[in-house]
């Protein structure tokens, strides 16, 4: 076989014969030619929905919605999974994360190699200091982000790309993770989830508009956590009507690193 066509072909095959192991495996390779096809992620994510791997199909079916939100073949799939009570902790999504790891797969001071040979994942932008590709976090799509300074990891984030028609439900989702991560790592150390920030009181008395009034940067949400090595933040925020719901987790011991980094960085060309 030399071409794609002929591996999703062989791919679906494999599945009409329920042999949902070699299926994977066919279109593994089919997503190593085209990463973000939508039949190879569509196919694995069935075969690996009926192996039982609940963390990777979801995984596989957030990614074509991540480029596609309205295919209904991957809404029907999160539909399936989600009303079989498959609801994933904050620790099942990270990869089945061990319990030594500083997010994820990884601990801090590993190298982008390493990470991305972890993960197993093609990188979404074009540098070595970032990496980042699609996943989901408590049945939430995102962008999962690592970040390296002089090629040790020092950061980590998962970027919300949710769409809610009602503005509110983003306070929604965010109560949700850190109810989730409370659960993780305890009373947080800053915050909470009605821990409301204003910098604009216009819609402070009407609850209904809270919502705009993140998305116009007027409120913003926050909680904090820390662990011996890490700072975890979980952040609602706006600005120019767009809402942002993020997950960051930073290395303490790094933070230095980081730091002079970015000031290397700001005084080139001064």
């Amino acid at each position: 076989m030399d071409n794609i066509i002929d591996y999703l072909s062989e791919g679906q095959s494999r599945l009409a014969k329920s042999d949902y192991l070699t299926a994977i495996e066919f279109f593994q390779v089919a997503l190593e030619m085209k990463p973000e096809n939508e039949e190879a992620l569509l196919g694995a994510a069935f075969a690996y929905q009926k192996q039982g791997n609940i963390i990777k199909a979801k995984k596989c079916y957030y990614r074509v919605l991540s480029n596609n939100p309205e295919n209904a073949e991957a809404l029907r799939g999160i539909e399936s999974l989600t009303s079989n009570g498959n609801h994933e902790t904050i620790e099942e999504t990270e990869k089945e994360m061990d319990a030594d790891k500083d997010f994820r797969v990884a601990n801090w001071g590993d190298s982008y190699q390493l990470v991305q040979k972890k993960e197993g994942e093609a990188n979404l932008v074009q540098k070595t200091d970032i990496y980042a590709f699609p996943g989901s976090v408590a049945s939430l799509p995102c962008t999962v982000l690592y970040g390296f300074t002089d090629n040790q990891l020092t950061i980590g984030k998962y970027i919300f790309s949710i769409d809610h028609s009602n503005q509110n439900d983003y306070m929604y989702d965010y109560e949700e993770l850190v109810d989730l991560l409370t659960s993780k790592y305890g009373k947080p150390t800053h915050g909470g989830k009605n821990n409301a920030v204003w910098f604009d009181d216009l819609y402070r008395d009407d609850y209904s508009d809270w919502g705009r009034a993140i998305s116009y940067g007027h409120l913003a949400f926050d909680t904090t956590w820390e662990t011996p090595d890490t700072e975890i933040l979980c952040q609602l925020s706006g600005d120019n009507y767009e809402i942002k719901l993020v997950i960051q987790y930073v290395s303490k011991k790094l933070s230095q690193l980081r730091e002079a980094a970015s000031k290397k960085d700001k005084m080139r060309g001064l």
